[in-house]
């Protein structure tokens, strides 16, 4: 019998800004955690980025069919006023179930737990506007 409970093995930016610079209003920002085994998620979990030093939440994406998989997909939209001049951070323990759960097939409860990610200057945010109107 399975005993043993799933822990997050990896947390990574999966996304790429699209200009090839910084993430821009609107820009969608995507996170893969990615599971010692595959787990279902219940209620609402939530990954929290640090953006700029403002806590910005990454809603779960569902996929249709799925019941059971290795890795939980997270996603946030860019929003007017976000900025991050050294890129995105993911402080340990980022992970929230929010009255949720992350459950293995044998029922065993995942722990949310899972070191700092470290992002780098290719994962920054930029939604201010020269007074011209061209982005930076």
């Amino acid at each position: 019998m399975d005993t043993e409970p799933p822990s997050v093995a990896t947390v990574r930016i999966t996304s790429r800004p699209t200009d090839g610079e910084a993430y821009r209003k609107g820009d969608v920002v995507s996170v893969e955690v990615t599971f010692s085994e595959q787990v279902t998620p219940s209620g609402d979990p939530q990954l929290e980025l640090d953006i700029g030093g403002v806590s910005r939440r990454a809603t779960l994406q569902t996929v249709s069919g799925q019941t059971f998989r290795d890795s939980l997909v997270f996603e946030y939209t860019v929003k007017r006023g976000d900025r991050d001049d050294d890129g995105i951070g993911i402080g340990a323990n980022s992970l929230k179930l929010n009255d949720g759960g992350l459950y293995d097939i044998a029922g065993n409860s995942a722990g949310p737990t899972h070191d700092v990610v470290v992002v780098g200057t290719d994962h920054r945010v930029d939604t201010t506007v020269r007074d011209h109107g061209i982005r930076p």
